[in-house]
């Protein structure tokens, strides 16, 4: 069974965890617009546990996942 994104997109296999499959979840796409709208949030907000390094970095990441075709 394929997983399926919120926005329909149909990716993946499904994954089983401790207390049962998931077959939803975010494609890259979508994750990497979730990301960049929670940074903003983050910015707005101040960083006062100091994640705006790691969520910077997950993000260049994902973009560079996204740009070889994953």
């Amino acid at each position: 069974m394929k997983r399926v994104c919120m926005c329909g997109k149909v990716y993946g296999e499904k994954g089983v965890i401790a207390n049962g499959n998931v077959t939803m979840g975010l494609c890259l796409s979508c994750f990497i617009d979730w990301l960049e709208n929670f940074i903003k949030h983050i910015e707005a907000k101040g960083d006062p546990h100091n994640k705006l390094p790691f969520l910077r970095k997950l993000l260049t990441k994902k973009l560079i996942e996204r740009q070889e075709g994953g």
